[in-house]
């Protein structure tokens, strides 16, 4: 793609009108270094940043403390999408950019953290099956997605037997015995 640049000397350079070519995102910088082209004088660079709180509403601002202000994170759907997005810009950051500053950064191999469907049940048999002290708390966790702390917090009135409703209240920090 370094071929564009040429090209666009020569428009910038033989029109008599004023042109304004816009060339977004990281890559551009890539592209510059790797072209034998010379755009002094043809070329600015506006460095834009993220969302910041004087650019959103006030009701917006716990999510974008939890977001980011990058507008794929922020403006994204689901939390889902924005973690998503944020942990492909990290990663992508440490393995592309940092690397340029000379730098070298060890990014671990990616875990599984989460059980899916045949692990859970799996551990839920064999934990029922020998009796294990867990199994309550285990279930409850995964089948619900409860926190140890919102279990042990957990009481007989939180439980809405007629509607299948579990009310979270409140966490505790008690020891599993």
């Amino acid at each position: 793609m370094p071929e564009l640049f040429p090209f666009l000397r020569n428009l910038v350079d033989k029109e008599k009108r004023k042109r304004k070519i816009l060339i977004l995102g990281s890559a551009s910088k890539d592209l510059i270094q790797k072209n034998s082209e010379s755009l002094a004088g043809r070329i600015s660079y506006i460095q834009e940043t993220p969302f910041t709180y004087n650019e959103i509403s006030k009701k917006d601002h716990s999510k974008l403390w939890q977001r980011g202000g990058f507008p794929l994170s922020f403006l994204a759907k689901t939390e889902k999408e924005s973690y998503q997005w944020r942990k492909s810009y990290i990663s992508t950051f440490l393995k592309r950019d940092i690397p340029t500053l000379g730098i070298t950064v060890k990014i671990p191999e990616a875990r599984q953290l989460v059980f899916n469907r045949a692990e859970i049940d799996t551990l839920l048999y064999e934990a029922n099956k020998t009796s294990h002290p867990f199994y309550n708390h285990w279930a409850m966790a995964l089948l619900t997605g409860m926190r140890k702390g919102e279990l042990h917090a957990l009481n007989w009135t939180d439980i809405d037997f007629e509607n299948k409703v579990i009310s979270v209240k409140k966490t505790g920090h008690q020891k599993m015995a």
